[in-house]
């Protein structure tokens, strides 16, 4: 191309995949237009839309329990059984948009209409989704349209020679903390460009809906740094709104629905030692374990009308996660070493939450009930939610979701006998789900086979109640009996 600047080559911005060639930094625009034998043609039909969403979070590049980038096809073979198997109804998959920076961990989108091809080619994608679609699982897309890489070469930045083709020029158009490139919203061609873009992952891919990334940052010319919201309503909507972002969202959700009237879209608002069970627990592990299952399913319960995990986290995965970074040096001459672009914590031990005799095997099966929890009572879903009681002496507290009643105990010695919790129905209830049971990596402290009678008359603010044991740092979850 002929710019201000001079002549330029340039990757299109409406490229469809992009490749790195071996020894060079730059990617490269491939045309992608495979022999009609080898294209792959979908073969399943998009799943019905869940009432109730229980996504697993996954990074398909970092989900290999080796120290490598996964494949989409390794992923679609290996994944996607473990994710239906946990009874989850949806998958989310980051860094799908091409990113020149892989420790960027998808957000510094170079090519956002193609697929990243570390992981392999648009069709190994397409069979990805189609597979999941045959296991029953929504597949969401965490789209970035918030901002984009700065890279000249083979990204958006300085596409015509200016800063201002489909950014904001001057300051405005950078992202001081993220080192990124910020769209002009109230641009005709951006419009056209980021609305074209999430209808092609829709059309293109058969993804089901999507997850906007950094929508705070979209929405404040602050970008949501620095600024404490207090629920004034003059921060949410004031001066410092980016009004030309938020009809953009209103434009591409709007479009969204009106093509798939059932997509889902979502605004994001922004250790092995003791693991064994040949080996005594410490009581450090003991609490670990007992307030990871309790905060998770505090957090289904409580949370809202839909859950999100990110993988591994279902049995407490040990390791951090550090993408392949080389040493570099900063602008402002600080020296940063990197990891020798090492793998080794780039990646998930999905072979620690599979193995029967370490501890991490009993939070993903917990795990795995707290899901199929929520798919046998649909309490997600329910319109009544009612919270009857926060005991702060005693550290527990009890909530009604639908027709079951959720009793945690957070504290760290004391256990109840005859603890009495209100409850909405009267007659009889049973045990459906128990944080301490021995599968779980607990003590085995409650009776499965016991009935919990009713008794009338009004406590914690509820028509009819029953008495329960509530072991130290547990949750149980009582259900109404059937005859």
């Amino acid at each position: 191309m002929d710019t201000p600047s001079g002549p330029k080559d340039a990757i299109p911005a409406w490229i469809k995949f992009a490749v790195q060639a071996p020894g060079e930094i730059p990617y490269n625009a491939i045309y992608y237009d495979p022999p009609p034998e080898e294209k792959y043609e979908f073969k399943h039909p998009r799943p019905k839309q869940c009432k109730a969403l229980r996504i697993y979070e996954a990074h398909v590049g970092m989900s290999s329990t080796e120290p490598k980038i996964n494949t989409y096809a390794e992923f679609r073979d290996d994944v996607l059984p473990c994710v239906k198997s946990l009874g989850y109804n949806a998958v989310q998959l980051m860094a799908i948009q091409e990113h020149a920076y892989y420790a960027s961990f998808g957000y510094h989108v170079s090519n956002f209409f193609a697929v990243s091809s570390r992981c392999g080619t648009p069709d190994d994608l397409k069979s990805l989704v189609d597979k999941a679609h045959e296991l029953g699982l929504m597949v969401l897309m965490d789209i970035v349209h918030s901002h984009a890489s700065n890279n000249v070469l083979d990204g958006l930045n300085m596409f015509d020679g200016t800063d201002s083709h489909y950014f904001h020029s001057g300051s405005r158009g950078y992202h001081w903390m993220w080192d990124s490139r910020l769209f002009n919203y109230g641009n005709w061609e951006v419009l056209r460009f980021l609305m074209s873009n999430a209808r092609w992952w829709l059309e293109e891919y058969k993804f089901d809906g999507f997850r906007f990334d950094g929508v705070t940052s979209m929405m404040y010319t602050h970008h949501g740094l620095q600024v404490a919201f207090t629920g004034n309503y003059a921060e949410y909507f004031g001066f410092a709104t980016d009004v030309d972002a938020v009809v953009y969202l209103m434009l591409v959700n709007d479009m969204i629905h009106g093509l798939f009237p059932e997509a889902i879209t979502i605004g994001e608002d922004d250790m092995y030692d003791f693991m064994a069970l040949d080996q005594p627990a410490t009581p450090t592990i003991d609490r670990g374990i007992a307030l990871h299952k309790m905060i998770r399913l505090i957090t289904l319960g409580l949370g809202g009308e839909g859950y999100l995990n990110f993988m591994g986290n279902e049995f407490g995965h040990p390791e951090w996660i550090d993408f392949p970074r080389g040493a570099q040096r900063l602008p402002d001459g600080k020296f940063v070493p990197g990891n020798n672009n090492s793998f080794d914590k780039c990646r998930r031990r999905f072979d620690l939450g599979n193995a029967e005799y370490l501890r991490y095997h009993g939070l993903q099966e917990f795990d795995r009930s707290m899901q199929h929890l929520e798919e046998q009572y649909s309490f997600l879903i329910s319109e009544h939610q009612y919270v009857s009681r926060k005991d702060e002496g005693d550290k527990v507290i009890v909530f009604e979701r639908g027709d079951i009643v959720f009793v945690f105990n957070f504290h760290w010695n004391k256990s109840y006998t005859d603890y009495r919790v209100g409850c909405l129905k009267p007659g009889k209830y049973k045990v459906v789900l128990d944080s301490d049971e021995k599968e779980f990596g607990g003590f085995g402290r409650i009776d499965h086979n016991a009935t919990f009678y009713t008794a009338e008359g009004w406590f914690d603010d509820r028509p009819h109640s029953f008495l329960v044991y509530s072991p130290c740092r547990t949750v149980v979850v009582y259900a109404p009996a059937d005859d």
